[in-house]
């Protein structure tokens, strides 16, 4: 079809007359290209509220235009734009606000764009034409803006923590998704204000004003190095917007706020309004397009082979791309899943080498311990904390720590002491610890009042309830009340263990989604290979067509002549 398609070429098979448009003069096809369309009616039957619906014919919809109130001529001033190859057909559905439907016509965009003044019409049955340009989408002008941050926040050092500021810096994103432009580096600042900049509209946006694109602003590190600290989206028109109310954007890192963006400038350069030159194209030609309504009608029949040639053809085009995004999902998927089973192999390593880190806060007082002195004497208690020694052996106990003395009295209230938990416990909080109460004596032979074995979660658990039992010899001794206990710092390891298991599993889980996707993508290229060869074979019967419409050659010519003769007046 692309180098033996007849050069009377077809746009469309229904039974309403067709203009020049559709017999063309044409050098073999063209390759993708980007594409402007604007579209309008005219003669419609009454005054409506109308709009147009734009879809690639007998597939998706491209767009809507605004509602026009009150017209029996319609200039839509919306326009659309989209990647075109030879064969290229779209469909336009003119609608009334109230009453649905008035009417539809397709087009080939190659012929539309061959046409002198890149302008063709088409007549609707229920009366009314639609005019359809379209030309090589080539946007023009440029765009100057200035942006700055304004409190920002700091990704200098661990949590933002440091004397030093960052050195923020921003991308620019186009609506296409590649970064276009890195700004200089503000050192040292916060509230960084960038240069002024200019960068023209077909790079960014692709001459939609409208689109989506996105600045991202990261901390330049001495090793070259950056972080990201924070981004948004937006448009062209919304930037001139925001300029003009003065209002401020939102940063988000990671979907909190960190700060905000001022637009500092904002304005279209040597930007030309396209939409009012294609109307004065479109007036100039709707005197003359009637003229060669009669000459497409004598080539439905090449018309409908060839549309059926590019019907296969965009068909096995589809499922040849849709066959390379699922071989880009398989390496994606691939990619995932070498990710998962490196995490979890970090997540194991880490469970190895995870050692008990944090602070134990305790806070205990006595209660009616046994005088140790006599009848005319208190104790002066004290307590040490001790850990069960790693040997295993039975009664084996180191000291850890010990605790001020509480002078001369049976209910001792003792400051909080803090413990390194790496000196008390191996592993988890379960672990034996053992608390022994001392009567301090000034020759040093301390006198045993009792001990309580016990660990730290015991400890959490009697925090402000029943108080535990010190024993010396079988026999109470004395009461502990636990009025504070605060771990500071400590990760349980089980969470760890945990964690690693988890990651474990994705990986699995990848694996095996990896497999499907492999398998998915096997059938996809088989039935690609399928609707291939139903497109060459329906190439093959566009070609007889074509052949078959050689008789309608003279006609064509004829029509096009007169064409020619009145687009010289205009």
């Amino acid at each position: 079809v692309e180098d033996q398609r007849f050069w009377l070429g077809m746009s469309g098979a229904d039974t309403q007359p067709k203009s020049d448009c559709e017999i063309e003069r044409r050098a073999p096809s063209f390759p993708t290209m980007r594409v402007r369309i604007y579209v309008s009616a005219k003669y419609l039957p009454e005054s409506a509220d109308s709009y147009a619906i734009v879809s690639f014919e007998g597939g998706d919809e491209i767009g809507s235009t605004e509602l026009v109130a009150e017209s029996d001529s319609p200039d839509w001033e919306k326009g659309f734009v989209f990647d075109s190859d030879d064969g290229s057909n779209v469909t336009i559905v003119v609608l009334s606000g109230e009453d649905g439907e008035i009417g539809s016509a397709s087009f080939d965009i190659e012929a539309v764009m061959e046409e002198r003044g890149k302008v063709c019409a088409k007549d609707m049955e229920g009366g009314g034409t639609i005019f359809i340009y379209a030309a090589e989408h080539c946007p023009t002008g440029n765009f100057v803006y200035q942006i700055c941050g304004k409190g920002l926040k700091n990704t200098e050092g661990l949590l933002g923590l440091s004397r030093g500021k960052s050195d923020p810096y921003y991308e620019l994103q186009g609506t296409s998704g590649e970064i276009l432009f890195a700004s200089e580096v503000i050192h040292e600042n916060l509230d960084p204000i960038w240069e002024k900049h200019e960068i023209d509209l077909a790079s960014l946006c692709d001459g939609d004003l409208d689109g989506t694109i996105k600045f991202s602003i990261f901390d330049q590190d001495p090793d070259g190095k950056r972080d990201f600290m924070g981004e948004f989206e937006t448009s062209v028109n919304r930037l001139v917007s925001i300029f003009t109310a003065g209002e401020e954007i939102e940063l988000t890192r990671y979907d909190k706020e960190a700060g905000v963006a001022l637009v500092l400038a904002a304005e279209l350069s040597d930007y030309m309004n396209l939409r009012e030159a294609v109307k004065e194209v479109v007036d100039a030609t709707a005197k003359v397009m009637v003229t060669a309504a009669d000459a497409v009608s004598k080539l439905q029949v090449a018309t409908a082979a060839l549309e059926d040639a590019e019907k296969a053809k965009t068909a096995a085009e589809e499922k040849e791309e849709k066959t390379r995004i699922l071989e880009e999902e398989l390496e994606e998927a691939k990619a995932a899943a070498s990710e998962a089973e490196t995490a979890a192999q970090e997540a194991a390593e880490a469970v190895a080498a995870q050692v008990v880190e944090g602070i134990l806060a305790l806070k205990i007082q006595g209660n009616k311990f046994q005088n140790t002195e006599g009848l005319f004497r208190k104790p002066d208690p004290f307590f040490v904390v001790q850990k069960k020694d790693a040997d295993g052996a039975e009664e084996a106990w180191s000291n850890v720590q010990i605790s001020p003395v509480c002078k001369d009295t049976l209910d001792p209230d003792w400051p909080e002491v803090e413990i390194d938990l790496r000196d008390l416990i191996t592993r988890d909080l379960t672990e034996p610890l053992r608390l022994v109460f001392y009567d301090r004596e000034s020759d040093g032979k301390h006198e045993l009042m009792g001990f309580l074995e016990t660990s730290i979660d015991v400890l959490q658990a009697a925090q402000g309830g029943d108080p535990l039992l010190m024993e010396k010899g079988g026999d109470e001794t004395g009461q502990i009340l636990v009025s504070g206990v605060v771990v500071h710092g400590y990760i349980d390891p089980m969470l760890a263990e945990d964690k690693a298991k988890e990651l474990a599993e994705k990986s699995e889980e990848a694996k095996f989604f990896v497999m499907g996707k492999n398998t998915a993508t096997k059938i996809a290229r088989e039935d690609s290979e399928a609707k291939r060869e139903y497109a060459n074979e329906k190439i093959s019967v566009a070609d007889t067509a074509n052949e078959e419409a050689g008789a309608a050659k003279e006609a064509a010519e004829e029509a096009d002549s007169i064409l020619e003769r009145i687009l010289s007046l205009v």
